[in-house]
Order: C-alpha cells, then sequence, then structure tokens
C-alpha cells in the first residue's frame, strides 16, 4: 500500500470470525469446555486471535512497515490484540518451542525476530478500524499514517 505516494507499507488481510461459534481448538489454559454461555471465553478467543497472530506474522516482509488488517464480523476488541501478543511475547520469553513448533516457527527465536516486522494491527468491524500499535515492532510507521488510520475509527463514531 503506498500512503500519500511516499509511504509505503506492507498490508496482510485476515477475516477472523465472531467470537461466538464453535471453539475451534481451545488452548491449554481455557476452560473445560472453552465456552460460557454459548460465547468462547477470553481464554479461548485471546487463544485464536494468537494463532491467526502467528500465521499471519510469517508472511510478513523484512525492511518494511507491516499491518495487520483483522477484518472482523464482531465482538472483538483492541485489548483481545493487545492480550494475544502479550500471549505470544510470554511464551517465546518461555521458550515454548514446542508451541511455535505447532504454528510454524523453528524456535520461539524465530517468531520474535518475525514478530518485530509486525508494525501494528487494524481491527475493522462494523465499518470501523480500531489500532494496536506493537511497542516492539522494528519499522514504525509515520505518524501521519498512523491518525490516518487513527482516523477510520473516529469517522464512525462522528456518523
Amino acid at each position: 500500500v503506498v500512503f500519500k505516494t511516499n509511504t509505503r507499507c506492507n498490508v496482510e488481510v485476515r477475516r477472523i470470525r465472531t467470537i461466538e461459534g464453535s471453539a475451534g481448538s481451545a488452548p491449554e489454559s481455557a476452560t473445560e469446555n472453552g465456552k460460557e454461555n454459548g460465547k468462547e471465553n477470553g481464554a479461548v478467543a485471546v487463544a485464536k486471535l494468537a494463532a491467526v497472530l502467528c500465521d499471519k506474522t510469517r508472511q510478513m516482509p523484512p525492511s518494511s512497515v507491516n499491518f495487520l488488517w483483522l477484518a472482523a464480523d464482531g465482538g472483538w476488541a483492541v485489548k483481545e490484540v493487545a492480550a494475544a501478543t502479550a500471549l505470544l511475547r510470554g511464551r517465546a520469553e518461555r521458550k515454548d518451542e514446542v508451541y511455535f513448533a505447532r504454528h510454524g516457527f523453528a524456535t520461539s527465536g524465530a517468531f520474535l525476530r518475525q514478530y518485530g516486522q509486525m508494525s501494528g494491527v487494524v481491527l475493522w468491524q462494523g465499518g470501523a478500524a480500531a489500532l494496536w500499535l506493537n511497542p516492539h515492532a522494528r519499522h514504525k510507521p509515520r505518524a501521519e499514517l498512523v491518525a490516518a488510520l487513527q482516523r477510520l475509527g473516529a469517522e464512525k463514531g462522528a456518523k
């Protein structure tokens, strides 16, 4: 993507289904069946999002600002993106090699190197955007690009 003719960035896109529905592969730390009142509990939702982040992070090229654009059906919040990234960083710092091997990384260190390629996540749902910026990103997005993405979220509230 080119923003204002001189700012280039890579955008990986993924549709993420609503939190309600099947639990898929529940994490080890989830409740017994991974659901509360027919909805996935927070741990299952965060684990699902962490798996998506692992998958898309592998695809991000080096030497570029990279965003993950999550088109969500609803029910997601930026706090869950932050929780999923914290979960992944925690697993990597504990060197949970089995977890990262299951998600296509040779080592937890390989994940951390690739995680540094992700500049941020745009959570798009209901016609509005919410932005999470990776504090550990090697390539930070320019301020005017961040402002433009944040306006996408503000425009919905103004209508």
